[in-house]
C-alpha cells in the first residue's frame, strides 16, 4: 500500500481549479458540501486523471450504475478538457436525470440491453480494443491521480476532523 506522500507525487504541480470546498457546521458536525459543484466530488478528484493524460482523447465508462453521478462527473471533466466521454449503461425505457445531465455535458450515452455491468464493462471494453486513443476509467476510480487528489484537497482545509464519514460510489 501506498503512503499519502507517494499518492501526492502523482498530482504534482496538480491545481484545482474548482471552487473551494464550502464546509458547513450543524450542530457538531462538519459538513463538506461538494454537491454545490456542477457535478459533484468526482469531477474535482478525476480532473488530474483526465486532464493530465494527454495521449487520450475519449474516456470510456461501463462501470457507472444508471443511476450513478460518476457519468454526470465523467462527462463534465472530459468536457472541460475537450475530450470525449462514452458511457455504456443498462437500457432502461427512459434516461435516468443523471444520464440526462451527463449527456447535456457532452456525453455519448450507449445503452445496453440486459445491462447489467458485467455486460456494460465488457461492451466498454469491447468499444476500447476498437477505438484508438480511448480509455477506461478505472472501476471505482482506483487511480493514484484520484486518490492523491482527494488527499490534497482534504489537507487544504482549515481542520482536521476526527472521524470522516461519506458516501461510497
Amino acid at each position: 500500500m501506498k503512503t499519502a506522500e507517494e499518492y501526492l507525487n502523482s498530482v504534482r504541480g496538480w491545481v484545482d481549479d474548482e471552487p473551494e470546498p464550502v464546509v458547513e457546521k450543524h450542530e457538531h458536525v462538519m459538513v463538506l458540501r461538494d454537491d454545490l459543484l456542477p457535478a459533484g466530488s468526482k469531477s474535482r478528484f478525476l480532473d488530474r486523471l483526465i486532464g493530465g493524460s494527454i495521449e487520450v482523447t475519449e474516456w470510456v465508462y461501463g462501470s457507472s450504475p444508471r443511476v450513478g453521478y460518476g457519468q454526470v462527473s465523467l462527462a463534465y471533466v472530459a468536457s472541460k478538457w475537450k475530450k470525449k466521454s462514452t458511457m455504456f449503461l443498462a437500457k432502461a425505457s427512459e434516461l435516468h436525470p443523471n444520464s440526462q445531465k451527463a449527456k447535456k455535458f457532452g456525453a455519448k450515452i450507449i445503452e445496453v440491453p440486459m445491462g447489467f455491468m458485467t455486460v456494460c464493462e465488457a461492451r466498454a471494453r469491447e468499444y476500447v480494443e476498437k477505438t484508438p486513443l480511448s480509455r477506461l476509467v478505472p472501476f471505482g476510480l482506483a487511480d493514484d491521480t484520484v486518490y492523491g487528489s482527494i488527499i490534497k484537497v482534504a489537507r487544504s482545509l482549515d481542520f482536521v476532523p476526527d472521524e470522516v464519514w461519506t458516501v461510497a460510489g
